[in-house]
């Protein structure tokens, strides 16, 4: 069996401890960019209300064009039979 010295074995965890330091170092970094490209409360609160503000005026949009029909079948009607 091969002796490991103090020396040896303090390299080897020095070594080790490096190699975890910088994988906290990315994992540290990595997590402060997910940060600034998350959605924050007032993000959200405002996406909310843009989709309320579009499904109002796709709505509008349907309603207009469903009376503009209504009335070119009326008129269509009202010059075939009168």
């Amino acid at each position: 069996m091969v002796a490991v010295t103090l020396d040896q074995r303090v390299a080897t965890i020095e070594t080790r401890v490096a190699t975890i330091e910088a994988g906290i170092a990315k994992i540290e970094a990595d997590v402060a960019n997910i940060r600034t490209t998350m959605a924050t409360k007032t993000d959200i609160a405002e996406l909310k209300t843009v989709i309320a503000e579009k499904e109002t005026a796709q709505v509008r949009w349907l309603l207009g064009i469903m009376v503009t029909a209504a009335a070119t079948m009326g008129v269509a009607v009202f010059k075939t039979f009168m």
